[in-house]
Order: structure tokens, then C-alpha cells, then sequence
């Protein structure tokens, strides 16, 4: 009955901001009309989700009797007697589960939510259409085809898919299909490239060539190298020194002489989050406390409902995996099994490159390569948009790839060359196939062999005792400056030419430490042979190195503590420097006080915490205030915390503190007095906590406010192991101890059903929150599951 009122109250707060005040939707999104919405045979009332459900399904491609298992957690348990029976229901439980997710991914990858949502996507279509998100799956597909029994396996799993879509009826569609209606279609091995790739996108897919190249055209080179360092490691990359390179890169020249200058006053697609990141690491018997090796990992995206995770064990007579999932994409991603475990972080290497066209005439149908006009493949593409006519959008493709960029005279048009569009030979999706039936450290390198982009930290613990870390994927070979700004392309000879060698990326196995710990920082150090250029974490990894290397051996409850860590070492070095500053002329004021007493962490109930960031905020204006004043006309290289942070410890006197417009020269000392004057105005009236200033929310994709959650008072900061922001963070939390049986705990802020009306719709939000954990356990008989529902598959005769 409570669960029955829960839905009452739930569909009654959605049906009346959607049908009647109107007042939180999305602006312009055609709905449905109350009939239809209504409608007592297929409206709405059909998803409010039965608590217990028992199915028999029957298939041809079904070899013996199958059974999938939900649990009080609704986590699908799949028992089946081999892999490809085993991929099949995979498939089928995602879309079950997940449908309209997995639909409306695949339509932002490829330009076509203006069919189902209205004018109100229609310029984010157009984006899309010049994401080369398509394209790389496509190619994608051409390259896996390649690998005749591997793609039979992939299409097992989108046969699982499509067996549930094909029993749908109109009264079975998922809230949203009915919501925006339209009607779920054919699932295909592309739509699986297409999630693949649209994760590429948003790990992989970005560059700061634009805004690297404006800030040195302004800037002047000296004035730039000073403000945008290239190299930092902070003592820790991802590889640690203690990796000794036995190889020479056979390419190195001096510097790259291919580099724009010019300045691009329009603002480029891209505006990366600097949330999206991640944390692992594994420790082995030197480090563990019960002498068993222990693998963590908590990918940083954007949360969202339902979540990018889906929970799933899956269980034939050769293996016994669990994990986490990206639904629509086969394979456990980030999870273990009774040998191993494994996970990933972000690697940050710009594989991504920014190019100027030269065009040979003036409606653009022309350019110049090599001293030669070629002919530009012109792609009209049909924007379907419900409520309204089509539109015709035309895209431009030049050698290097899409003009994504395009300006009033054709003077100053970008195109992109994206390494993720390139047709690869490897069956990548195979990687996290593999990787959940591998026994040892061989099998994980093999597995993660094929793995090519988005390039990841891929880290590996097993209870033989072994720990590894690899900076996984390809890399093109770059010299010095290649890749950090815009490049004329009218020489094929500025494109990648070489690419480093599978032996030679950065790979380490069983450090003396007993440790390896990935945060998205530099994949190796200054040693390493091969220049590389991308963007990288200086704070969360210097916090997690400092606390594994530390003369202790950890528990699972210790390494728990360290993923809720809500530390920050930006503020340690900062601290110091300004309470020295200003304890002369403050230290008996309340706001000095705060800052003086604060332990650097940002607890949601911190008042500390928000002195100093309107402080650090206040500084980073005043001494950036050159650079600042282009931000709204251009896009323009944000100057890094680590760098500001740096000089204030090194170099207090540096030119760059000095304010051009004023007569005097300016230091350190006088940016954190003024700065501290103009902050101590605001806040010292009623200082909020840090939770109350930046609350977390999650919300659904098409962000309709009563398909969201509330909003949540979280610890943590992106620049702290529990990397919150109000729309990103922790989307997967992951401690696996490899003991017999292996003790392994996981939670992510969501629910394992995409239906809005489900019990298991947001069921996880508040135990994530408060930092507790799921036991996950590896079944081996579906009897030992407390079961809230079992589908039994079974071939077809």
C-alpha cells in the first residue's frame, strides 16, 4: 500500500506539471494529450511496475534453457550454459530495463532528437550533425565486421535486444515512449557503436586547440609559456618513475612548424566539463591488511536518471562475472569475477586535432590540399522535427575530417580529425568481453589489447597477486606543440603520420610500492620517450598517492574512506600561503578565523570551505583579469588552478600578478589583501555551507524536473577524491577485496530500472549519497538468490 501511494503521488505531481501549471518543463517539448497519456489500455497505467513478476520467453537463438534472476535490488543475475546465451540475455535485460535510454543516446549521437522532442533540440542536432560521432561508428562497424566469430557474439547480444522490443505492445512502451510519444524501433549493431562512440565523445572528443591559439595570439609566446607550462606531473603520474623506458622514439624532431597564430574571435562546439574523470587503484599483499590484493574504481560523469550504469551479474559454466554495464554495449565495463578485477579511469590525451581549410572557391564546395583542389564531400542531412516541417542541414567534409566550424567569409573555417572515426582492425568491444572471463594478468593484457579509443587507465588486480596499470589505446605520434593549436590544413603532412607501437604506450605490473593509483594525471613522467599533450588532474591523485604510500596496510573499509575523501590538496598549498599573508592585518577577524581553522576539506557543513573558494575565486580574477576580459567574445585558454597555485608559492613576485591598468606594480601580497577585502564584504554577513552553495541534483535526460531527483547536500569538490559538482561525480563506486570468496562492494545514485515508476527508479540515491555500499556477491546458483523475479529463457521448437 506505501508503495502504491509513492506512485499515486508520483504520477499525480508528474501529470500536473506537465498537463496543467506548465511551470517545469522543457521549454517548446510537444507532450502528449491527457487522452492519450490517460488512455486505459495503453496509457501510463501500465508502467506503474508489478512488485514481483515471473516470464517465460521463448527463442531460436537460444540454445538451452537460460534463466535471469532479479534480486531485492532488482540486479539481474544471468545464468546461462554459454557466452553467446549469455550476451542474449544481456541484451534483452538492458532493454527491458533501460530502453529509452538506450533509444535516446543513440538519437543525441546522431542529430535525431528533434524528431521525438521538438524545435527545442533543434540546435543541438545541428551540433551533433558535426559531432563525427556517426562517422566513428559507421567506421567502427566496417572494422569489426573484420572479426567473423567476435561480431557473431555482438550480434547475439543486439538479438537479445530486439527479442524484447519485438514483444513489446503499445501498453508495454516505457513511460517516456509514451511521455513524447513515439514507439521504440529496431535495435542494430550500429545503435551499439553509437553508445560506444558517444562515450569516445564525451571522454575523448574535445581539444583546447581553440582556445590555446587565441591565448597565444594575445598573449605573445614568452607571456603564454609563462602562463600555460606544459609539463606538471606533480610527483605521481599515472605510470610511476620507478618504470624504466628501454626504447627510443624513432620520430622525435625538434618542434612541430605547423602553428596558426591568428586569432578566432567565435566561440568553438566544445566546452569540456572539468568533472569528467575518475579515480582507481589497486593494492596487492604489501599494502592489503588481510594479504589479499584489493582493486577500487569510481568513474566521475554526469549523474543522471537513469544512471549510465546498469548492475549485472552474469554467470555460464567458464566464468562468473559482475559489474557495471553502459546498456546498449555488451561486456561488463568496470567489475570483477572469482579471479580478477579490473576498471578504468579517463587517460586525457588529446586525440583530437583542430584544422584550418583552405578553400578554393566561394560557396565552399573546393579546398586546397597539397597544392591540389579537391572536391569537399557535401552531406545534406533531414532534421525531422516534431510539430514542425524538416530542415535540410548541410555538412562539409574535408580531408581531415568535418568542418564543424564554420565563419562569415570562409576564411576562418575548423576542421576536425577525430582519431575515434578511424576504421580500427580490432573487435574493440571485445575488450570487456574478454576481460570478464580472464583468469590472470595475461589475459587482461590481451584483453585490453584491442582496445583502442577513448584511451583509459585500464587497472588490473587478480588473487594470484598481481596488480597492473596501462594507459590503454592508440596514440598518434606527435612533436613537440603538435596538437596544442590550429593547424593549417592545406598540408596533408600536419595529419598523423605514425603512431606509437601497442609495446611502447606507458605499463607498469607489480611496483616495489605495492600500489598503482590513476586520477587523470599525466600518464607518464618527463623520462618517458614520446611527447604527448592533453589535459590532465594535479590535486585528487597527489591526495590518493599520499595516502597509499603512507607506512600502513589498508582494509576495505580504509579504501572506502579514501573514495568518500573529500580532501583537497589545491587547498593545503594554498592555505599556508594566505593565512601567512594575512594574519598581520585579519587574524582577528571571523572570516580569517574560519580560513585559519579549516582542515582543507570540503565537508558539505563546511562554512570554511566557501571562504576559500570565494577567495581562491577572488584571487584567480584579480590576477587573470587580462585574460578574463576576452572570456565572453572569445574562446580563450583558462589559466589552470595548479598554475596560479604554483606561482603564488614560487614566484609571489611574479609579472603576472602585476595589473597592467594601474600604476603601481602589484604582487602576491597585494592580490590576496584585495581580494580578501572585496570577499569579506560579501560573506561575512551569513556565511552558507558548502552543501547549501552547491547542492547535487541528478536529473533525467530529457531534464524534466519531476523525473529528477531532489536536490542532495554532498562533501566533496572536483578537486577532492570524492569529485562532486552539482550535476557530476562519483557514478559508480566500486571496492573489490580478491579474497575466497571474493568480498566486493559497489553503489551508484540511481536505480537499476529506467521506468520512472518503478520502485528501483532512483531506490540507490540516498546510500550513495551517504557514502555506504551494496554488498555484491557472486552467485553460483540462482537458488541462493533472494529472488523478486525470474525470466526463463528457452529455445523455440
Amino acid at each position: 500500500m506505501r508503495y502504491f501511494a509513492t506512485i499515486v503521488l508520483a504520477v499525480t505531481t508528474i501529470l500536473t506539471t506537465l498537463f496543467f501549471n506548465g511551470n517545469i518543463k522543457i521549454p517548446g517539448l510537444p507532450l502528449p494529450t491527457p487522452a492519450k497519456f490517460f488512455h486505459p489500455v495503453n496509457g501510463f497505467w501500465n508502467n506503474v511496475e508489478k512488485v514481483s513478476i515471473n516470464q517465460n520467453v521463448l527463442s531460436e537463438l537460444i540454445s538451452n534453457e537460460a534463466k535471469v534472476v532479479y534480486d531485492d535490488r532488482w540486479v539481474p543475475h544471468i545464468f546461462a550454459d554459454n557466452i553467446e546465451d549469455a550476451l542474449f540475455l544481456q541484451g534483452y535485460v538492458e532493454a527491458q530495463n533501460r530502453l529509452f535510454q538506450m533509444d535516446f543516446i543513440t538519437r543525441a549521437a546522431t542529430g535525431k532528437l528533434s524528431e521525438v522532442m521538438g524545435p527545442v533540440t533543434l540546435q543541438f542536432d545541428k551540433d551533433r550533425n558535426r559531432s563525427l560521432i556517426e562517422l566513428a561508428a559507421d567506421n567502427a562497424v566496417i572494422g569489426w565486421k573484420n572479426n567473423k566469430e567476435e561480431y557473431k557474439l555482438l550480434e547475439k547480444y543486439v538479438a537479445g535486444i530486439n527479442a524484447y522490443i519485438k514483444n513489446l505492445q503499445p501498453k508495454d512502451y516505457p513511460f517516456e515512449f509514451k511521455l513524447l510519444g513515439y514507439a521504440p524501433s529496431e535495435w542494430t549493431v550500429k545503435k551499439s557503436a553509437l553508445v560506444y562512440k558517444y562515450m569516445a565523445d564525451v571522454l575523448a572528443g574535445h581539444s583546447t586547440d581553440m582556445e590555446a591559439t587565441n591565448s597565444m595570439a594575445f598573449l605573445g609566446e614568452d607571456l603564454f609559456n609563462k602562463i600555460y607550462p606544459e609539463f606538471d606531473d606533480g610527483g605521481f603520474p599515472v605510470i610511476p618513475y620507478e618504470k624504466k623506458y628501454e626504447f627510443k622514439n624513432q620520430f622525435e624532431s625538434e618542434s612541430s612548424d605547423s602553428i596558426i597564430t591568428k586569432k578566432y574571435y567565435k566561440h568553438f562546439y566544445e566546452n569540456r566539463n572539468p568533472g569528467v574523470g575518475s579515480n582507481n587503484w589497486a593494492i596487492n599483499k604489501i599494502k592489503s591488511a588481510s594479504g589479499n590484493p584489493i582493486l577500487c574504481n569510481d568513474p566521475h560523469l554526469s549523474l543522471s536518471l537513469p544512471s549510465i550504469w546498469i548492475e549485472e551479474q552474469i554467470k555460464t559454466p567458464n566464468f562468473n562475472a559482475y559489474g557495471v554495464s553502459f546498456p546498449g554495449f555488451p561486456g561488463i565495463m568496470i567489475g570483477f569475477n572469482e579471479n580478477i578485477a579490473w576498471g578504468e579511469t579517463n587517460v586525457g590525451q588529446d586525440v583530437e586535432d583542430l584544422f584550418e581549410v583552405r578553400w578554393a572557391n566561394e560557396n565552399k564546395t573546393k579546398y586546397i590540399l597539397d597544392g591540389k583542389t579537391l572536391e569537399a564531400k557535401l552531406d545534406v542531412k533531414e532534421i525531422k522535427i516534431k510539430g514542425s516541417a524538416s530542415i535540410l542541414d548541410t555538412v562539409r567534409y574535408v580531408h581531415q575530417g568535418v568542418v564543424r566550424l564554420e565563419s562569415n567569409d570562409g576564411k576562418s573555417d575548423i576542421a576536425v580529425r577525430w582519431l575515434a572515426t578511424d576504421v580500427q582492425q580490432e573487435a574493440e568491444f571485445m575488450t570487456f568481453v574478454n576481460l570478464m572471463q580472464g583468469k590472470n594478468l595475461a589475459d587482461y593484457k590481451k584483453s585490453i589489447s584491442v582496445f583502442n579509443t577513448p584511451a583509459q587507465n585500464f587497472v588490473f588486480a587478480s588473487k594470484d597477486g598481481d596488480i597492473a596499470l596501462t594507459a590503454n589505446g592508440k596514440y598518434p605520434i606527435r612533436q613537440k606543440n603538435d596538437g596544442r593549436f590550429i593547424e593549417p590544413g592545406d598540408l596533408s603532412k600536419n595529419d598523423w603520420e605514425h603512431y606509437i607501437p601497442r609495446a611502447e604506450i606507458p605499463f607498469i605490473a607489480n611496483p616495489t610500492s605495492g600500489y598503482l593509483a590513476s586520477s587523470n594525471q599525466r600518464s607518464a613522467g618527463s623520462d618517458y620517450p614520446y611527447y604527448y599533450t592533453g589535459s590532465f588532474e594535479h590535486s585528487r591523485n597527489v591526495v590518493i598517492n599520499d595516502s597509499l604510500r603512507q607506512n600502513k596496510k589498508f582494509t576495505v573499509e580504509d579504501l572506502k574512506k579514501l573514495q568518500a575523501n573529500s580532501f583537497s590538496n589545491y587547498a593545503k598549498e594554498t592555505k599556508a600561503i594566505l593565512v601567512k599573508t594575512l594574519e598581520e592585518n585579519y587574524k582577528d577577524e571571523q572570516i580569517f578565523k574560519l580560513l585559519n581553522e579549516w582542515n582543507c576539506e570540503y565537508t558539505a557543513e563546511s562554512k570554511a570551505a566557501v571562504v576559500y573558494e570565494n577567495l581562491f575565486k577572488e584571487i584567480y580574477n584579480n590576477t587573470f583579469e587580462e585574460i578574463l576580459q576576452y572570456k565572453d567574445s572569445i574562446d580563450i585558454l583558462m589559466p589552470e588552478r595548479w598554475r596560479l597555485i604554483d606561482l603564488m608559492k614560487r614566484e609571489p613576485s611574479s609579472i603576472i600578478f602585476d595589473n597592467s591598468t594601474t600604476t603601481q606594480r602589484e604582487s602576491m601580497k597585494d592580490i590576496v589583501e584585495k581580494s580578501y577585502q572585496n570577499i569579506n564584504k560579501e560573506v561575512v554577513q551569513n556565511v552558507k555551507t558548502w552543501g547549501e552553495t552547491r547542492p547535487v541534483k541528478i536529473n533525467h535526460y530529457t531534464r524534466l524536473a519531476a523525473l529528477s531527483s531532489k536536490e542532495l547536500i554532498i562533501s566533496g569538490n572536483e578537486d577532492t577524491p570524492n569529485a562532486m559538482q552539482a550535476t557530476f561525480g562519483p557514478s559508480w563506486r566500486m571496492v573489490v577485496e580478491l579474497s575466497n570468496p571474493v568480498n566486493a562492494y559497489g553503489v551508484f545514485p540511481g536505480g537499476q530500472s529506467g521506468n520512472p515508476l518503478s520502485p528501483h527508479y532512483s531506490d540507490q540515491i540516498d546510500k550513495w549519497a551517504k557514502h555506504e555500499y551494496n554488498k555484491l556477491t557472486l552467485f553460483n546458483d540462482e537458488k541462493e538468490i533472494k529472488s523478486k523475479s525470474t525470466i526463463t529463457f528457452n529455445k523455440k521448437k
